[in-house]
């Protein structure tokens, strides 16, 4: 009888630890069970953050990973974005997050809320000053330098006018032709599209003798209205959509620079995967011409 009462006393001790053991590995499962989140906060919606989204939401198949996305409403509205920022906590299991990095605003609200998780950039290296610098683990880029080296080479006017954002990879893009390019290069920032076809003009009423060259550093900017300006002019660009597949066929432009946004995208995700990823990682780039533009290659980008 004595034994039997031992061993009641002994089991009523190691069943609450049984139970503990059994709760804490159904807790587990079920957390792991549960996908991870990964926000993408990108620029407008364009083909060209669209097929950055594309690129996160192939790479996340298979991954048991829920890619929320997030656009600029309109290139100098952001107030969804700013509102995801403000309220990460609602996001479970929260993997990192793929940042269109450039945009002041948005740098700094990102900095001051200071989140935990991994932060990835796409199409701009934070600059070394900028507030979100720290907190970024890796940036998934264009080789800037290398892109103005190589397109300065083919173009024979000693002078280039650059039109970019004010913010955003393009300028580090405009930047890049002033640093590498050999050439005397102008400059021109916008908000928007209305504002750099009015400081195109503007610049071409006052230059309108001298021998140029212009390089739009976003295809966002190209229009009827820009190029029309510019008939007399070759013309290049970085970026690839319908309607610059359509100049090009015109020979109204002569070069289009194709960056592997679908990369971007893909890179952006497994570098969430990746403790051991490099700080700044490239992307290729395709060049699109009157003579290539019907190839698979660049077709994928104007889907």
């Amino acid at each position: 009888m004595k034994k039997i009462l031992k061993f009641f006393a002994a089991f009523s001790l190691i069943l609450p630890i049984v139970l503990i053991s059994v709760s804490c590995k159904k807790e587990s499962s079920e957390q792991q069970g549960k996908p991870e989140t990964v926000i993408a906060l990108l620029g407008s919606q364009i083909p060209y953050w669209n097929q950055i989204r594309m690129g996160i939401e192939h790479e996340a198949l298979g991954k048991n990973l829920q890619i929320v996305t997030i656009f600029h409403e309109a290139d100098t509205t952001k107030n969804a974005i700013l509102n995801v920022l403000h309220n990460l906590g609602q996001y479970e299991n929260l993997r990192g997050i793929i940042l269109g990095a450039g945009d002041s605003v948005i740098d700094k609200t990102v900095a001051m809320l200071g989140p935990k998780q991994k932060i990835i950039a796409v199409d701009q290296k934070p600059a070394d000053f900028s507030p979100i610098s720290p907190l970024v683990s890796s940036s998934i880029i264009v080789d800037n330098i290398k892109i103005a080296k190589d397109i300065s080479s083919k173009i024979k006017e000693k002078q280039l006018v650059c039109i970019s954002y004010t913010m955003g990879g393009s300028v580090d893009r405009s930047n890049a032709f002033v640093s590498a390019s050999g050439k005397k290069v102008y400059s021109i920032l916008a908000n928007d599209a209305k504002e750099a076809a009015n400081q195109l003009q503007d610049f071409i009423n006052s230059h309108e003798s001298e021998e140029f060259a212009v390089f739009f550093a976003t295809g966002s900017f190209i229009n009827e209205q820009t190029i029309g300006m510019l008939k007399n002019r070759n013309v290049y660009t970085m970026d690839m959509n319908l309607e610059i597949e359509k100049f090009i066929r015109e020979d109204l432009i002569r070069l289009a620079i194709v960056p592997n946004t679908y990369d971007m995208g893909a890179k952006a995700v497994k570098t969430l995967f990746n403790p051991g990823a490099l700080p700044n990682q490239y992307v290729s780039i395709l060049y699109a011409n009157k003579e290539n533009i019907e190839s698979d290659s660049i077709r994928l980008f104007l889907k």
